[in-house]
């Protein structure tokens, strides 16, 4: 049986060749981000009940209703997924916040399956729906073809193979590049939000002031970010500048997660391992909440003892996450990590002068790679913030110190690999600064 394909979606005297798409109007668009959100619930939960479940009775009788008005407005519907924009019945959703989210698990559950959306030509009952939703249920093994699946056949619905609409998608998706765009870096900004918040509630419930807060909650929030900054790193870049100095934990923790992936994407980390980078960020300096207030807010110099009090906040973290949970590999690496990206990385190597005249490919040090990335991005980013004894040093200045006066303290080649990320990203004027590591 032929994957399915309207034509009358892309005929030629619709949509002459070359012509951008347009954006649907209000009421499809109401109706399109509506039938998004039902579709991203629907998936999520038939991965835990059957789609014979009587929960699903009322959301999917919600989704007839708004597929069997749309083919009653244009006598058909036609949804087209892509990993950017949604298509219904030839016209763009314009994406806001919460659909840009939507579409994302949608598009990767649709993609899994080789499926890029669908079209609905007839009314369609809560019955059939049922049988839709099967497709997605952790049960099913088999190929999904246009009328579903073998045990659960498809009447009204006709599937779309994700590769037969691809060629389709690439010329329609230019109409709406720029939504995207914008809507893009508004979602970033909400991501970056939630994160901080999310750190914030976990520290306030290791002081046992909040509620239980599991740190693998934060694990949702950390593939997003991945996922954006694989897609713009720039809109991280910018976000990560506005802080504030009394939350000024929360923050860092965020800015040094992000700073991990941007790095992490550069030296060609796998997303697993991107998000295992970016997790250190999180808790990396969660320490903190042990030391006194009057010690981290000193505007003066530390005493020799308060100095050492500070040294002890990677011991201060890893006895936290020892508390948190048991002990398991995940953590171990974790806490590996934590435990040597305050070693200066000269120190971990036998021929130290050799490695910092040649810093074109990775030194041999015990001292692992995502320690060495963290090292580099939280001491930039804790020299680009206010702090209550000096005020933020210029991306320019904070890249100068790291190169001249800490350089002994980094990986030569991820510092190396760092500045160029900084010329690129956030200060061109960088190009005209002669930084050398050697």
């Amino acid at each position: 049986m032929s994957d399915y394909i309207d034509p009358k979606q892309f005929s030629s005297a619709e949509k002459p060749q070359g012509q951008k798409s347009r954006e649907a109007d209000a009421k499809v668009q109401q109706h399109g981000k509506q039938l998004l959100t039902l579709l991203y619930m629907l998936i999520r939960t038939v991965k835990i009940h059957d789609p014979d479940n009587a929960i699903f009775e009322k959301p999917l009788a919600q989704m007839r209703d708004i597929i069997n008005f749309i083919i009653n407005k244009d006598g058909a519907l036609n949804l087209i997924l892509s990993e950017n924009v949604v298509y219904l019945n030839n016209g763009f959703i314009k994406l806001d916040i919460s659909t840009i989210e939507n579409l994302k698990y949608i598009s990767e559950e649709m993609k899994a399956r080789d499926l890029g959306g669908f079209v609905v030509d007839k009314p369609v009952t809560v019955d059939e729906l049922k049988n839709f939703l099967f497709i997605f249920s952790k049960n099913l093994k088999e190929e999904i073809k246009e009328d579903g699946s073998e045990s659960r056949k498809l009447v009204s619905i006709k599937m779309s193979k994700y590769k037969k609409i691809k060629e389709l998608l690439a010329g329609m998706e230019q109409g709406a590049e720029d939504n995207v765009k914008i809507d893009r870096k508004k979602y970033s900004m909400v991501v970056y939000a939630r994160s901080v918040q999310f750190i914030k509630s976990y520290t306030e419930f290791l002081k046992g002031r909040g509620e239980p807060v599991q740190l693998n909650r934060g694990i949702r929030m950390i593939r997003d970010l991945v996922e954006l900054c694989k897609s713009d790193s720039q809109n991280f870049i910018g976000v990560s500048t506005v802080r504030s100095e009394e939350d000024y934990l929360y923050y860092h923790s965020v800015n040094t997660a992000m700073m991990n992936i941007i790095i992490g994407i550069e030296l060609g980390l796998s997303k697993e391992q991107l998000t295992d980078c970016a997790m250190l960020g999180f808790i990396h300096d969660i320490g903190k909440i042990n030391i006194s207030e009057s010690i981290l807010n000193k505007k003066g110099t530390l005493t020799p003892v308060e100095k050492q009090e500070v040294a002890k906040i990677p011991l201060y973290t890893i006895k936290l996450l020892l508390r948190s949970r048991t002990l398991d590999k995940n953590l171990m690496e974790r806490i590996i990590a934590i435990s040597e990206y305050n070693i200066d990385f000269a120190r971990s190597l036998k021929n130290p002068d050799e490695a910092y005249k040649n810093p074109g490919s990775i030194a041999k040090s015990p001292i692992g790679i995502y320690s060495r990335i963290l090292s580099v991005s939280h001491v930039y980013d804790a020299l680009t913030s206010n702090r209550p004894w000096r005020k933020a040093f210029t991306v320019n200045d904070a890249v100068r110190i790291m190169a001249r006066e800490m350089t002994y303290k980094f990986d030569p080649f991820i510092l190396n690999l760092f500045i160029r990320l900084m010329r690129y990203y956030a200060a061109t004027n960088l190009d005209n600064v002669n930084i050398s590591i050697t």
